[in-house]
């Protein structure tokens, strides 16, 4: 519930106001999801390299740090096609 509903809003958001098609659409979450492939490697990199004797929280902040930039992006760098 928590992820799919969400969704919703947002693919109707590339649908209807930004005219994404289909396509574009399903690059744009295999894009967004890609770091969700990757938690395994994170979890291994954190627990083998603790930044400031932390194993998970320095990393969290780190990546928490990493999506606040790229919505910031996507906010100011998405473009309509209506403009």
């Amino acid at each position: 519930w928590t992820e799919t509903f969400p969704l919703t809003a947002i693919t109707s958001i590339l649908n209807d106001d930004l005219h994404m098609t289909p396509g574009n659409i399903s690059e744009y979450f295999a894009i967004t999801f890609l770091p969700w492939m990757w938690k395994p490697l994170y979890g291994m990199i954190s627990d083998s390299f603790p930044l400031a004797g932390y194993h998970r929280s320095p990393y969290m902040m780190i990546a928490s740090l990493g999506i606040a930039f790229s919505y910031l992006a996507m906010a100011f760098g998405v473009q309509s096609r209506l403009s």
